[in-house]
Parts: structure tokens; sequence; C-alpha cells
């Protein structure tokens, strides 16, 4: 038996090598399909050379290995896949371990006090191994239940001890497993939490409805799918579109560009503060993607502070990376919008540079004209798409030193503090936003103020009415007569002057 065991080993790695790795799965599988199915009904008595094959993960032997042993289910073989899911889950063929957890649910009841060992202890050492916390939760049983029940409630409690290395999504997933609704209300109650992206809420309440009503969720499964059909056509044209290359892309440009150019006031995504270490979600209005040919970078329309402790030490979490991808794909596939693409460029003072030299060269050019207040008005303008607020904020204030007319500064400070004050709850921004908005409101009725970066003077107007709605104050906006001396002092009347350039 061992020698027809060793000859059956043999033929099961006649496909490891290259020209093996060249084949598809499905044509590997038909050639070995009858050595597979001899070594399952040799039982335990192959698990020992089975066993070794597992040692060499990028081997097709090794794949077709741990199919065998899902049919085998024997608790000697346990360890072995334990091993094998923490020393592949997170590297080159983690797609293998989901064979192995497998194998390891095929066992069941009898690999429920290893895997408690093992997850645990992972825990422990903040070591989140899907595919193994996978099997253990797949696996009905009243022990794995409490358990659930436990991390869940700890969770809840303080998920800082939790956040940046454990998916908590991921874990409940499998709790229809259990067929125990008492878990409903610690679901309900975890899908409320403000740390976790809509993605991730979106999954826990997924579990909750399978958990409800399993055959209405396995209907909206397959809706789901159905509206997925023809993805993966569109995948290539999605890749150029996300490195700016709108016109190899085979898309009606102008329907994209104003697609991709109108902000998604309702879209938030998930960021992670870097000095308190809590996780939220913050609108980031119209978003600018930049392809740095390695992972894309991300500009935001709206100030991006956190909510806790009001840093700008803030950046985007994992979820958050892939929720603006996930956004980017939907406006290719269902007309979604808000991220505009814009390749590896950025535009600063009508010259197109590297994003991540445009910041450095507006500060060099404030080293050359450091007197030039409109120029201190168009780097507080970079500085904001850079999520640099506290120095755009100081660079406002320099311009209107340098030149009191500037009213773009004006409307963008009452625009920070304003925002700071609305959605962040700084309290202190409400009395700045006023305190500039009565500077704004009063520079505005002079009719004496300079234009520059503004290109109509009704959105001024619009600006101070909504302003003032905002803010709770009653704007005066006061008129000159069309007969009277223009306020440009030059003599003429304004009709002839000013209300021409006005407009």
């Amino acid at each position: 038996m061992k020698q027809e065991i060793n000859n059956l080993i043999i033929e099961l790695q006649k496909y490891d090598n290259p020209e093996g790795y060249s084949l598809e799965y499905e044509e590997v599988k038909e050639k070995l399909n009858h050595f597979i199915e001899e070594l399952i009904s040799t039982g335990e008595e192959a698990l020992e050379e089975l066993h070794k094959l597992l040692e060499h993960e990028e081997r097709w032997s090794c794949l077709f290995a741990l199919e065998i042993l899902k049919k085998i289910k024997s608790e000697k073989s346990i360890p072995y896949l334990i091993l094998f899911i923490e020393k592949n889950d997170n590297g080159n063929y983690w797609e293998s371990c989901e064979d192995a957890m497998n194998a390891l649910i095929s066992i069941g009841k009898p690999a429920i006090p290893h895997l408690f060992e093992s997850v645990k202890k992972n825990l422990a050492n903040k070591k989140d191994y899907t595919f193994l916390t996978g099997a253990l939760t797949e696996i009905k049983d009243e022990r794995v239940y409490n358990f659930m029940i436990e991390i869940v409630e700890d969770y809840i409690k303080d998920y800082k001890k939790y956040d940046s290395w454990f998916n908590i999504h991921m874990f409940v997933a499998d709790f229809d497993k259990q067929e125990n609704k008492e878990i409903l209300p610690f679901l309900k109650e975890l899908a409320t939490m403000d740390n976790l992206s809509k993605s991730e809420k979106n999954e826990i309440l997924d579990t909750i409805k399978v958990i409800e009503n399993p055959e209405k969720f396995e209907e909206e499964i397959k809706k789901q799918a159905e509206e997925l059909n023809g993805f993966s056509e569109d995948f290539k044209k999605f890749m150029k579109i996300i490195k700016g290359d709108i016109k190899d892309a085979d898309i009606d440009k102008d329907e994209f560009l104003k697609r991709v150019n109108e902000a998604d006031e309702e879209f938030e995504a998930n960021f992670l503060c870097k000095k308190c270490n809590e996780r939220q979600n913050i609108k980031t209005g119209l978003i600018w993607s930049i392809d740095t040919g390695k992972e894309n970078k991300y500009l935001f329309e709206y100030e991006i502070m956190c909510k806790k402790c009001h840093s700008h030490n803030i950046e985007l979490s994992q979820e958050g990376k892939m929720e603006i991808f996930s956004k980017q794909m939907r406006i290719l596939i269902n007309k979604d919008k808000g991220v505009m693409p814009l390749g590896k460029n950025i535009m600063i003072e009508d010259k197109e540079l590297r994003y991540d030299k445009a910041y450095d060269y507006i500060l060099k050019r404030l080293k050359e004209e450091p007197e030039n207040g409109e120029l201190y008005l168009r780097a507080a303008n970079t500085a904001e798409k850079f999520n640099k607020y506290e120095e755009a904020v100081d660079f406002y204030k320099r311009s209107l030193y340098l030149n009191p007319r500037l009213i773009a500064s004006y409307v963008n400070l009452v625009e920070i503090y304003l925002n700071r004050y609305e959605y962040y709850g700084v309290t202190e921004a409400g009395k700045k936003a006023i305190d500039y908005f009565v500077k704004l409101t009063d520079l505005f009725n002079s009719h004496d103020y300079d234009m520059a970066t503004i290109y109509n003077k009704e959105f001024i107007q619009d600006f101070l009415i909504e302003g003032g709605r905002m803010l709770g104050l009653n704007v005066k906006i006061k008129k000159i007569g069309r007969n009277e001396p223009c306020l440009c002092g030059s003599g003429k009347k304004y009709k002839k002057c000013c209300l021409d350039k006005s407009k």
C-alpha cells in the first residue's frame, strides 16, 4: 500500500513544473482526477505524504492535496491545515487558504478546540487570519456562538483594541451558520458604530438580512449578480479612465466629464486620525484622483479633519481607499459621479506640474514675489487642495494684508470657518465665520473690490444670501444706481463703467 501511495503522489506531482504551471486549473484537474480519487479512497494511510505536500504552497500538488484532505476529513490533518493558513493567509498564495479552510470545516467539531487555541492566540497578538476565523465561525456549535458574541461585545465596548488589524464585518459574516437569531440586537448595534465605513456597515447589514430572511436575501444576491454581468469587459476601460486616459477609453467624453466634475454631496469616505486613532466617515466633496504609478492618491474639495480632536493628521483608511476605488468603478458602470481623474499632474498657475511637486512650487513662488497679495490667494487655494488648511488660512490673511480688496480671500475664509462650525462642531469657528462674513459684506457693498479668482458678481451675492441664512444674519446688499458716479474713481457713470465689467 505504501508503494501504491508513493506512486499516486508522484502522479499528483506530475504538473509541478513550468510547463504544468502554464495550464489552467480545470485542465490539470481533469488530467489528475483519477489519481485524486484513488488517494481519497486510501483514507488516512495517505495522510503523511499529503501533509508533506502542504509545505510547497506554490505547487499544483499542494492545491490538490488540500482538496483531498477535505474529502478524507481526518482529525490528524487539523494542525497541518491550521499551520498552512497561518503561513499563507497574508501571502502570495492566500487563495489556497480557502481550500484549507473548507477542509477544516469538513472535519467539523473535532477541529474546534484546535481552532480556538490558534484563533485566541492570534487575537492576543493582534493577528487576524481571516480563513482561520472563517473555519471556526462556519462550524455550528454553541461554544463557537458564545465566543463570537464575546468578541462582538468587546468590539462594541472598545473597537480601538481591534481597529486597523481586525475585520469585524468579516468575523460576523458567518453568524447565519450558527442559526441563532439572538445575535440580531448585537449586530444591529454594531452596524450603527461611527468608526465603520459604509461598506463595512453594509456587509453587517447583509448578515442581518440573511439571518432574518435567507430566502429573500438569496433573491437579492441573484439580482445583483445579473446587474454585474459584463463587469469584466469594462475593467480595462475603467483602468484607462482612472489613469486619466479618457480619450482612449471609448466613452462619451462630454457626458463623463460632466459627471466626474459634479460633487457627490452625500458621499463619505472612511478616514483614520493618526493623532487620536479614531476611525470615522467624512464628507469629501469633489475628489481628484492622482495616478502615481503605484497607488492612487486623492485630493478633496472639502477640509478633512478629525471630528474628535480636530487634527489634520488624518488619512484615508484602507476601507476609505476601497470606497473611492469602488465609486470610480460605479462612475463607469452605474453612472455615479464626483471623482475626477487627473493622471499624474495638476494645474498650478496655468502650469502642469506633478502633484508631489506642486506645493513646493507655490512656496517657491511666494519667496519670489513676497508682496503679491493675489499670489498668496492662489497659494492658499493650492494649500486647500493638499488639506493644509492652517497654512491656507495664514495665506488668505496675508493676501488681505497685502491687498485688502481681494474679496475671494474673505469668501474662502468664511467657507473654512463656517464648515468647521457647521460640520465639525468647532464652536470658536462660528465667531470667526461671522467676523469675516461682516467684513466680506462691507467690502462687497463698497463696490470697490478685486475679483481675482472669482468670475462673476452673482456668485458673491448668492454666497452672501446663503451664508447669512446659515449664520442667522440679516444681510443687506447695497446697490449703486446706474446713473450714479462709479466708485472706481473713473469719473464715469456706473452704467458706463464697472457695471459692465461686473457682469
